[in-house]
C-alpha cells in the first residue's frame, strides 16, 4: 500500500519541530510504502537550509518553500493538483501543529475507510479549541471501530490531521460548488453532495487523540471571493494572530 504524508507549515519553527517528532514516533507506517510532500508558505524570517535539512531528515521527499506567501487556498489547490499525478493509494495530511496522545497505525485508519464506502476521510480529534465547542467525548451515536470509536460528521474535510483516499482529489469539488478554491468547507459541501461523511476518530474512552498546539497562526487565509473572505481580509499574512480569537499575538 502506498501512503503519501503531506505536511503543511507557516515556518513556525516552535510547533513544527515537535509534530514531526511526534508524528515520527506514535504514527505507525509498518506495512506501508511511504513518500513525503511538504510545504513551507511563510518565507519571512525562515532560513531555507534548515527548513530544508529538517524536512528531509523526517523523510520528505519533495519539499516546497515559497519564496512569497501564496496562501491557504493556493497550498490546498497544489497540494490536490500533485496528488492526482501519483499514483498512492492514501493521504496523511497535517498541519504543523499537531501532537499524538497516543500511538496509532496508519493501517487501523485505512482500513476503517476500506469498510466505511461512505467515509471520505479519518480525522484525529483534537481538544476543545474554540470557546463554541465542546470537549472531545464519548456520544449514543458513536460507532464502534475496533480500539476506537468515530463521530461521523459532514462539517468539513478537516487538515489538522487526518487520512484520505487518493482517489479524493480526482473529485471537481471547487466546481461542483460553485467555488474557484479548495478549502475544508469547499471540499465537505461536496463530499456532502455525494453523501460521504468524516469519521471523527476517538479513543475507546472517547477521548482526543491528539492535540492542537498552535496558539498562534500566520500567513494568509482566503482569496477574495472565497467562503468567509470577509472575515480574513483585513489580517496582515505576515502578522502572527491567535489561532483562537483572531486578536494580534503577543
Amino acid at each position: 500500500m502506498k501512503v503519501c504524508k503531506v505536511i503543511w507549515s507557516t515556518n513556525r519553527l516552535e510547533y513544527l519541530i515537535p509534530t514531526l517528532k511526534s508524528q515520527r514516533d506514535m504514527l505507525n507506517f509498518e506495512g506501508c510504502e511511504v513518500e513525503g510532500i511538504f510545504f513551507d508558505d511563510m518565507p519571512k524570517g525562515r532560513h531555507d537550509g534548515t527548513m530544508f535539512e529538517l524536512a528531509k531528515n523526517f523523510g520528505f521527499t519533495e519539499i516546497f518553500l515559497h519564496q512569497q506567501n501564496m496562501g491557504l487556498p493556493y497550498v490546498w489547490n497544489r497540494t490536490f493538483e500533485l496528488l492526482r499525478e501519483r499514483d498512492y493509494d492514501y493521504v496523511y495530511l497535517s498541519e504543523d501543529d499537531v501532537t499524538f496522545n497516543c500511538p496509532i497505525r496508519m493501517l487501523d485508519m485505512t482500513q476503517i475507510l476500506h469498510d466505511y464506502r461512505n467515509v471520505s476521510q479519518v480525522c484525529l480529534t483534537r481538544q476543545k479549541w474554540y470557546d463554541f465547542e465542546e470537549e472531545t467525548q464519548a456520544y449514543e451515536t458513536d460507532i464502534t471501530l475496533g480500539k476506537y470509536r468515530g463521530e461521523l460528521s459532514e462539517a468539513y474535510f478537516w487538515s489538522l490531521a487526518s487520512v484520505f483516499p487518493r482517489a479524493i482529489v480526482d473529485l471537481p469539488h471547487a466546481e461542483s460548488v460553485g467555488e474557484k478554491n479548495l478549502s475544508e468547507y469547499v471540499v465537505a459541501k461536496s463530499l456532502q453532495q455525494l453523501g460521504m461523511q468524516t469519521c471523527k476518530l476517538k479513543t475507546e474512552e472517547g477521548h482526543n487523540i491528539v492535540n492542537h498546539i498552535g496558539e498562534y497562526s500566520i500567513g494568509k487565509r482566503a482569496e477574495p471571493g472565497d467562503p468567509r473572505y470577509e472575515d480574513f481580509a483585513s489580517y496582515d499574512p505576515e502578522t502572527k494572530y491567535s489561532s483562537k480569537h483572531g486578536t494580534k499575538w503577543s
